[in-house]
């Protein structure tokens, strides 16, 4: 059986690549193909300070695990982000993992009290909700660079809450960037390691064709792509992928003429022609004007390397359906609690009663508002005030703004 030949516009969306002059690791060009994946270094152990300056910061040093957040009682003195939400009442002492780790709020207040709100003269609240207005910012600011100089538009798609602290910080990010939905998964804690494990295996395998959409070789662009499709199909057999389970996909790196940097594009499937050509060079027009606000069509498109990438399909997870309920949430509330909130960038924070939901008791169709905590073993999710969070049949939460 052949391969199948994947469309470039898949149900998922297609993954993005960097481009090889940016593929680094640390300060070290790796030159290697990679996703496009941009990391923010900001976590739960990131240490605030106040500088000799007089300016307060948020990282990018960090306390780590160990010895960890002050309020871990693990040696640690410096505040950090775990201790902000500590102090506003997100983490409750005696719901780490579920009840199986002990911290001390009172470690945290300390240490916030000494290092930021006695150097700022401001109340501890303000010190401690200042720490984590910092860090969110921080991953706000890096999120719309990261898009917006692509030509993506972050009100244009949902935020995945992903990691053990990725839904503590989702719901302000979203609200800053005006970003409509957050998606937290059932188990955001682990959301990268089950990703990993089902992950399709890849090989993408490239050449150099140069070649011009004015005048171009169809014969090496044709004979080029049959080997590279041969050896990635040869390399999924070698691993022991099944026929069936093999497909296939075309991209080409291209720029205009003059340019020294390219850009990737999905190139279509089927016979390589004169058709072919002008759509990998419309795709190109098309990635140039998202990318810098302008596309010269008028110009001859430069096929500088061809890849294609083989992909070996594994069995994927399939999220399975939980219990359906109604709309009232309330039997999932295990307790309530004082915790800080603001309504918006311009309120002062104030502490609520805020509900305290078991992630595992909420069921299907479930709706509550904010402010709200749902906690779980691996992670804590925060719903913010002027905010509605609504549990989907697979048991997501989907958190969406009210409609004034």
């Amino acid at each position: 059986m052949a391969p199948r030949q994947m469309s470039a516009s898949h149900p998922t969306g297609p993954l993005r690549m960097k481009h090889l002059l940016d593929t680094r690791i640390g300060d070290y060009h790796a030159m290697v193909p990679m996703a496009e994946v941009d990391t923010i270094g900001a976590g739960g152990g990131s240490i605030a300070v106040v500088d000799d300056g007089g300016m307060f910061r948020v990282g990018p040093r960090s306390a780590g695990a160990v010895p960890g957040p002050a309020c871990y009682d693990r040696g640690g003195t410096e505040p950090t982000s775990t201790d902000a939400m500590v102090s506003m009442g997100w983490l409750r002492e005696n719901s780490f993992l579920s009840g199986t780790m002990e911290v001390k709020p009172e470690l945290a207040r300390e240490a916030i009290q000494s290092h930021i709100a006695d150097k700022l003269g401001t109340p501890l609240d303000e010190a401690a909700m200042g720490i984590f207005k910092i860090l969110a910012h921080s991953m706000t600011e890096a999120i719309s660079l990261h898009s917006v100089r692509k030509g993506y538009d972050p009100r244009d798609f949902s935020l995945i809450a992903e990691g053990g602290a990725g839904p503590l910080f989702a719901w302000q990010i979203a609200d800053q960037l005006g970003i409509p939905r957050v998606i937290v998964p059932g188990h955001p804690g682990i959301t990268s390691a089950v990703g990993l494990l089902t992950t399709d295996i890849r090989y993408e395998v490239p050449t150099t064709v140069w070649t011009s959409s004015a005048d171009p070789d169809i014969e090496l662009v044709a004979s080029q792509m049959e080997r590279l499709s041969q050896q990635a199909i040869a390399q999924l057999e070698a691993d022991g992928v099944a026929a069936e389970n093999i497909s296939l996909e075309r991209s080409v790196d291209c720029r205009y003429v003059g340019q020294g940097y390219e850009l990737r594009v999905q190139a279509p499937d089927g016979a390589i022609d004169d058709v072919w050509i002008k759509t990998t060079a419309e795709a190109f027009h098309e990635a140039h004007g998202r990318t810098y606000s302008q596309r010269f069509d008028d110009k001859p498109v430069q096929l500088i390397n061809i890849r294609v990438t083989g992909v070996g399909a594994v069995p994927h997870v399939r999220i399975a359906d939980i219990e359906k309920g109604g709309a009232d949430a309330s039997a999932a509330i295990k307790t309530t609690t004082q915790a800080l909130f603001w309504a918006d960038e311009t309120a002062k924070p104030e502490w609520v009663e805020t509900p305290v939901y078991e992630r595992s008791l909420l069921l299907a169709g479930n709706t509550f508002d904010g402010p709200a905590i749902v906690e779980q073993f691996d992670s804590t999710t925060i719903v913010g005030m002027n905010q509605r969070a609504e549990v989907d049949a697979v048991g997501h939460i989907i958190i969406e703004r009210k409609s004034a």
